[in-house]
């Protein structure tokens, strides 16, 4: 007799209950790694690397942890913008001539 496991092995299929949650790892291991690839780079708060990581990792993450990536990725892009608006904005007022 060949047993639920045997015959989904045979099939080239993993067994049921051998996902994420099941108990054997696997997926579940695999989203952890993607998930604390994520968070380093979020914790870096450096925008190139969570668009890498983002880029590398979003297949295998977990959505919350891709939620929280991509609020990130969003807000440095932002303070990033904001950041050159000033700086182009200083740069017009001291090379505008004076009023004298």
């Amino acid at each position: 007799m060949v047993t639920g496991a045997a015959r989904d092995k045979d099939k080239g299929k993993e067994p049921k209950g051998s996902r994420a949650g099941g108990g054997g790892g696997g997926e579940g291991e695999v989203a952890a790694t993607h998930d604390a690839a994520l968070s380093a780079a979020v914790r870096t708060g450096d925008l190139e690397a969570i668009v890498q990581a983002l880029a590398t990792h979003a297949d295998g993450a977990t959505p919350r942890m891709l939620q929280e990536a991509r609020t990130v990725r969003d807000r440095c892009r932002k303070a990033l913008k904001e950041a050159k608006r000033k700086e182009a904005r200083r740069a017009l007022s001291s090379s505008a001539p004076s009023k004298a």
